[in-house]
């Protein structure tokens, strides 16, 4: 859960770092608030993930299905949002 991450983003980074391997987090993109329908995350909670794992200095970070839950080509409205409010948030233009 979210307020467990700042604890497993610590220890994945401590075991990557002792046998010398990049450490990245896979923040996906969507939640799984409602079974089997997936929808586009809120903001809010992809933040939280994004800034636990660099509080713990990982070396970059990826997403799962950016094509169906972050782009402004989604068939779902709020993914162009969330795409959006990312921009926003790391001022990219």
């Amino acid at each position: 859960d979210y307020d467990e991450l700042d604890a497993f983003f610590s220890v994945n980074k401590k075991m990557a770092d002792k046998y010398g391997i990049e450490c990245w987090t896979n923040a996906e993109s969507f939640d799984r608030d409602m079974p089997i329908k997936f929808l586009p995350i809120k903001f809010d909670k992809l933040r939280m993930k994004l800034e636990a794992a660099a509080r713990q200095k990982y070396d970059k970070a990826i997403t799962f299905e950016f094509s169906h839950f972050m782009s402004p080509q989604s068939s779902y409205l709020q993914a162009g949002h969330l795409y959006d409010r990312y921009k926003e948030y790391f001022e990219i233009g």
